[in-house]
């Protein structure tokens, strides 16, 4: 995160690149304390009881309604590759 903010000021430059890094932060939280696992490009919930904090038990509860509605391999996967990525696809600047 703090390479997102400008070395002058403090402001951030890439604000994308915040919102980024704190849902990997919040994914990370979760996989530790034993909630979701991240396997193969998906993730799952695997346990919805309440971590004790406000903000992981909002976002487990969003993730887990998203993934509820989720099927098949992620995108970028062909058909064999078990669901991994094949790095194949629509790549962002």
């Amino acid at each position: 995160m703090l390479l997102s903010l400008d070395d002058e000021s403090g402001a951030v430059r890439e604000r994308q690149a915040c919102q980024w890094a704190a849902a990997g932060g919040i994914v990370l939280d979760l996989v530790l304390a034993g909630r979701v696992s991240v396997e193969r490009g998906r993730i799952t919930v695997i346990d919805t009881a309440p971590t004790g904090f406000g903000l992981l038990d909002d976002r487990l509860r969003m993730i887990d309604l998203w993934a509820a509605g989720r099927s098949g391999p992620p995108k970028g996967s062909a058909p064999g590759s078990g669901g991994r990525p094949t790095g194949r696809g629509r790549r962002r600047p």
